[in-house]
């Protein structure tokens, strides 16, 4: 009988290393990781490298140089791009979306979509930038035709998706003006601004909850006779009045205040031996289901909310009734389609072929 452990020739034979590919993975690494471009410089990760293969240390480069890596395979990836677009079967279709990031940037994420030579559709992001100013159509026209121009692109531009947002109609106007004004072709802005299902559905599931003035209730004009908690009374009498969906908002707003509330609702639900002590999601204007993935968490730790709020005297007025919990049970399935409306619009984003990739 063959023994598994014995050692053969071909197990002594090295592969050929090549250190192009080695720095390329290792840029990968630090994209995947979001690691900072000192990490290269670690000797915890020479000592790894080494161990491995002692041919890989030769791989291992500086701060400095890794830097330059990713932006010589980032310009590597985007003519890549350049390519495969200007081989498209059809005209680029494009959708972005402004948010603001927890470092308080205005951001814009730009993606394209087209169908290739095999008539296959294809999405891609190109770029997420930020928008410097306000976000208003002007501003955000002016990063959309730079990122158009930078992947020659001007005059083959389809379809603009985005929310019922004002600045995106105001951005569409101004986009068509900047190419126009630099001798391009422009395109119908009627025509070409199409509205995003996800979030058409979104607003008409909040209206039904919450009325056409959903808007104003976080929203206090200023007074300066009203101190902030007076404020925030008032915000958590408003939401209450909207039932049990009112009062659940007003109780995952409270757990996610303050650390110790968080870490209080935490050890809670940890004594109840859930296999889940995530803090609860927060419904918001921007994201698509917030609403139903609170109203999900609340259905899945009925228990553990039930007793958080026994417990905490600020909560005594948002306590949920056998009633409000049927109430959270019969309205769940409605508001939930607003998640599979927004995955049936956004669609699977697929990436286009890596062909600058080293894993060919």
């Amino acid at each position: 009988m063959p023994n598994d452990q014995q050692t053969t020739l071909d197990a002594h034979i090295l592969r050929p290393f090549r250190v192009d590919i080695a720095r390329k993975l290792l840029v990968e690494y630090h994209i995947e990781c979001r690691a900072p471009f000192l990490a290269i410089e670690s000797p915890a990760l020479r000592q790894l490298l080494e161990y491995l293969d002692p041919r890989s240390v030769k791989a291992i480069t500086t701060a400095n140089t890794i830097q330059a890596d990713c932006i010589q395979y980032f310009e590597t990836a985007r003519n890549t791009i350049i390519s495969i677009l200007s081989s498209a079967m059809s005209r680029i279709h494009l959708t972005w979306d402004l948010w603001t990031s927890p470092n308080f940037k205005a951001m814009i994420a730009i993606t394209a979509h087209w169908t290739d030579q095999n008539w296959k559709i294809k999405s891609t992001l190109m770029a997420i930038q930020e928008i410097e100013g306000d976000h208003d159509g002007e501003n955000i026209s002016e990063v959309v035709h730079g990122v158009l121009k930078e992947f020659k692109m001007v005059n083959r531009i389809g379809y603009f998706i985005g929310d019922n947002a004002s600045n995106n109609d105001t951005a569409m106007e101004w986009l068509d003006r900047r190419i126009r004004q630099e001798g391009g072709d422009g395109f119908d802005v009627l025509e070409c601004r199409l509205r995003c299902f996800a979030h058409d559905m979104q607003i008409a599931v909040k209206g039904l909850l919450f009325g056409p003035k959903v808007k104003e209730l976080e929203t206090f004009e200023a007074t300066a006779d009203v101190s902030d908690k007076e404020k925030a009374e008032w915000m958590k009498v408003k939401w209450r009045a909207f039932g049990a969906i009112g009062k659940l908002h007003n109780i995952v707003k409270y757990i996610r205040i303050s650390p110790k509330c968080r870490a209080g609702f935490k050890t809670l639900l940890q004594g109840l031996e859930k296999n889940s002590v995530k803090v609860p999601c927060m419904d918001n204007d921007t994201r698509w289901g917030s609403v139903a993935t609170m109203v999900e968490y609340g259905l899945e730790n009925r228990d553990g909310i039930n007793m958080y709020c026994r417990e905490q005297t600020a909560l005594e007025e948002d306590k949920l009734s056998e009633e409000d919990w049927i109430e959270l049970q019969m309205v769940y399935p409605t508001i939930s389609v607003i998640d599979i409306a927004g995955y049936q619009d956004l669609g699977s984003f697929q990436e286009v072929d890596k062909t600058w990739s080293i894993k060919e």
